[in-house]
């Protein structure tokens, strides 16, 4: 079994002198007595504090338990913490406080591809070591980060005798709110969410926005899931929310660390989708030596899967600012049986290789979808080194299992392994990534998101709008805008959904192909040739979970800016986020207002100090490029 190693830097002094141990207020809940000295500790700005103790509670003596406030309110309340062991007691009780330590960091990381050009990395750990003090006297540790972001925090379960091999039935963490608040659910990674309380959830994903009175509440999972099983949260109480496994159980041998549980809180939805890298954050720094050949961009799928109509979207990229064309499923012989091809044969008649050829002779790079089937079957170094001999540039997994210990295990190896043959890789279906893909960058983006090609009431703007504030906080998101698609209501709104959902690789074409692309809807498609798919910085400039959202991102100089709504309203996007010494050229992509499906092309000149009054109908959008006018230099 792996043990993850931290390898954390000393603190900076001011950091330390934060970082105490305090009194904590009396844990609030059904404790009866105190059986330790309470423990504690805080994030470096000190808005978020966390306090331990051991509590006999629900019957049970010496439990270890915890509690979270954020800005001197109660967040989380009096929670139990601990494992359940197959064939053991549960290792949750009857502790002792053996040793603490704790440790800082004050620092920062350049992600390869980013939604900022650096992520800050501050917090302050405290970890408990316990020993139970009757039977085996077996040993557990407990590790609390609080961080500027959120507070996180893992079970260690050292080697020690009777603990060689073992399965872990259940993680008794619980999450226990003040009152029964409501939250966006959805008990399926690419499904329907609907608002309801605490008690009513049943399975939820991860990540889960609560709405905690006047602040906002995320809580998810980060870290390797290689040797664990994903993490759903059901209700236990009225107020009170349970870890359970997705599917299945663990088998494990110590020495082991799971993987972290998160808590972040905001005084807005928009804070807690900026701060998505405290998930990155509580991974291990890239393991990857030359990240030269991981390259973020604009991808155009091709479904006819003929030389034709594969070099036409070639050609269509190479002049309109596009990276890479996609080979998408239908190549490969037999791929969804129980009994697949090998993933490396090739149907007659798909010149896939003279494809290849031509996209790397055009400036362009190579995708290939693979479904899961064959990349099981068959040897991973096989099927990888002969597609970076063909040139491939990344691969697809198709349709994989997400569920099981078992399913994370095959997964994160066939990512690690792609890294080894230089293959930048896109998951689908239903995985949420947890940060793995600052280890390894060459993971460009994930599904586990009802997208945009997705019809009825998964594909409503209002829907829409929860995954904007939802499943991004878990990392990069392959929402496949459809521009020409038929099914499409609103064109702005398609041009924004690029900004909107962060993804390194943005497939923004999802059905379409290039012989349907002219100017027969408007100057819309000059915003995506312009815009850059990773960023250096990114604002949530204003939003409401289901109703609406503004983001603005920059690259260098330029900003781009984009709006999708529900209903109709006017936005009044104050332009304060740009530099006050600047003028800048505004190219502004709106709604037709005599046809929903056109776009419509404005341009005027803006400070700083302006507000524009984007206007929208209901289900559409509003995009902006920003520009310096080099003129006001």
């Amino acid at each position: 079994m792996h043990h993850e190693n931290q390898h954390i830097s000393n603190a900076c002094s001011d950091n330390m002198n934060r970082l105490r141990i305090i009194e904590v207020i009396i844990l609030i809940g059904t404790c009866l007595a105190v059986t330790a000295a309470p423990l504690g500790l805080e994030s470096p700005n000190g808005r978020f504090a966390v306090g331990f103790g051991l509590k006999n509670i629900d019957g049970a003596a010496a439990c270890a338990v915890y509690n979270i406030s954020y800005d001197d309110k109660s967040l989380i309340t009096d929670s139990r913490l601990g494992l359940n062991i197959k064939n053991q007691p549960p290792l949750s009780q009857n502790f002792e406080v053996l040793e603490t330590s704790t440790k800082s960091k004050h620092g920062s990381w350049t992600p390869v591809c980013g939604t900022r050009s650096a992520y800050p990395d501050r917090f302050n750990e405290l970890r408990i070591d316990l020993i139970e003090s009757a039977g085996s006297a077996r040993k557990l540790s407990i590790i609390f980060r609080a961080y500027d972001e959120g507070v996180a925090f893992r079970y260690v379960i050292p080697a020690q005798a009777g603990l060689d091999e073992f399965t872990i039935s259940e993680e008794a963490t619980r999450f226990v709110f003040p009152a029964d608040y409501s939250g966006w659910f959805t008990g399926y990674p690419q499904g329907l969410y609907d608002k309801r309380p605490i008690s009513k959830m049943q399975r939820a994903c991860r990540p889960l926005v609560i709405e905690a009175g006047d602040k906002f509440v995320a809580i998810a999972e980060a870290g390797s899931l290689e040797f664990y099983t994903p993490m759903v949260l059901s209700a236990a109480g009225s107020n009170a929310l349970q870890t359970e496994f997705r599917k299945g159980t663990v088998n494990a041998a110590a020495p082991v660390s799971t993987p972290w549980r998160v808590v972040m809180a905001a005084d807005t939805p928009g804070d807690l989708v900026e701060r998505h890298y405290l998930i990155q954050n509580l991974n291990a720094p890239c393991a990857i030596a030359d990240t030269s050949w991981i390259r973020p961009g604009k991808v155009w799928r091709n479904t006819a899967l003929n030389r034709e109509n594969s070099d036409m979207i070639v050609d269509y990229n190479a002049a309109h600012n596009y990276q890479f064309v996609h080979w998408d499923t239908g190549w490969n012989g037999q791929e969804y049986d129980d009994e697949p091809d090998h993933p490396t044969k090739i149907l007659p008649g798909k010149d896939l290789l003279g494809a290849i050829e031509y996209a790397h002779e055009n400036g362009q790079g190579f995708v290939l979808y693979v479904n899961h089937q064959g990349l099981e079957a068959y040897d991973l170094d096989d099927t990888f080194s002969t597609y970076n001999e063909w040139g491939v540039d990344g691969v697809k997994f198709g349709f994989v299992n997400y569920e099981s210990h078992a399913h994370m295990a095959w997964l994160h190896k066939a990512m690690r392994k792609a890294a080894e043959y230089e293959l930048m890789v896109n998951i689908h279906d239903n995985y949420r990534p947890t940060g793995y893909e600052r280890t390894y960058p060459n993971l460009m983006t994930f599904e586990g998101i009802a997208g945009n090609e997705t019809r009825d009431d998964l594909g409503t703007p209002a829907n829409r709008l929860v995954l904007a504030f939802t499943r991004t906080i878990a990392g990069a998101a392959d929402f496949t805008p459809c521009y020409f698609d038929p099914r499409v209501e609103s064109r702005a709104f398609q041009l924004a959904c690029a900004v909107v959902f962060y993804s390194p690789w943005q497939y923004i074409h999802w059905y379409d192909r290039p012989n349907t692309v002219i100017d027969k809807y408007g100057p819309g498609l000059e915003f995506w040739e312009q815009m850059p798919a990773v960023w250096d910085e990114s604002i949530v400039l204003e939003g409401a979970i289901s109703d609406f959202i503004t983001i603005a991102r920059r690259s260098g100089d330029d900003w781009f800016v984009s709006s999708i709504t529900d209903e109709a309203r006017t936005s009044e996007l104050r332009l304060s986020f740009l530099d006050p010494d600047k003028k800048y050229a505004a190219e502004i992509y709106k709604e037709d207002p005599d046809n929903k499906l056109f776009v419509a092309k404005e341009t005027r000149t803006v400070t700083a100090n302006d507000i524009i009054h984007a206007k929208m109908s209901s289900g559409s959008g509003y995009n902006i490029i920003l520009k310096v006018d080099r003129g006001s230099e």
